[in-house]
């Protein structure tokens, strides 16, 4: 069985090379019970501070810069 370890090993090398995780992205063919899980994941990490937390205004501000840049 993989361990949490494990999936924080993953998400750290799936995040390799980026400046910031300010977006998390999952991957669009999850099951919604796949999805569920990987979001309480996440959710875990953000409150142990292993993931940087993002504002709404953060996250729109991105979305403005990346729609730009298309």
């Amino acid at each position: 069985m993989k361990s949490e370890q494990d999936d924080i090993n993953k998400f750290k090398e799936e995040q390799k090379g980026a400046e910031e995780m300010s977006t998390i992205l999952v991957d669009k063919h999850l099951s919604p019970r796949e999805s569920l899980k990987e979001a309480c994941k996440q959710m875990k990490l953000l409150r142990e501070g292993k993931l940087p937390k993002e504002t709404w205004n953060d996250f729109m501000k991105e979305l403005e810069e990346e729609k730009d840049e298309d």
